[in-house]
């Protein structure tokens, strides 16, 4: 009986595997971006402060090419959408596009829309003029974005 029960729970695992975004690790031993056509964001909100370190680790590079932006997404547990080139976290209601040398990313945030305003603007200093939009409440989520 035992022995039944490990084969079946091998088995799941075994599928569960192969259902979810497929990475390999590169060469020089750091992970590769996880791209999958089903990725989506996760479903914790964020606070302030790690929107804000998410979008300057993936968006305040100088060179914001898409080869240095998938690094830092990699390195962030960020899963490319396939269809849409959109990264997703995997746990926060998070993501983050690069469009043109335009990166923008899109966030849910129960913080005070005020402080969550003050902590992008803080940003003008050392990234340039960051433009910040408040979504509002949408499905009882308060969405916001923020593009560089």
């Amino acid at each position: 009986m035992l022995v039944r029960f490990g084969i079946i729970c091998a088995a799941i695992l075994t599928l569960a595997a192969c259902d979810g975004p497929q990475s390999a690790p590169s060469a020089s031993g750091t992970s590769t971006l996880a791209r999958s056509a089903s990725a989506g964001p996760g479903s914790k909100p964020v606070t302030s402060s790690t929107a804000v370190n998410y979008f300057t680790a993936l968006c305040g590079q100088t060179d914001k090419s898409r080869a240095n932006v998938e690094t830092a997404a990699a390195a962030n547990g960020f899963v490319q959408n396939t269809s849409t080139t959109t990264y997703y976290h995997q746990q926060n209601d998070l993501s983050v596009k690069l469009t043109d040398g335009v990166c923008s990313i899109v966030f849910v945030s129960k913080d005070n829309p005020s402080a969550v305003r003050s902590a992008f603007d803080s940003l003008s200093g050392s990234l340039g003029p960051v433009s910040f939009r408040d979504g509002g409440v949408i499905g009882g989520e308060h969405y916001y974005n923020a593009r560089i």
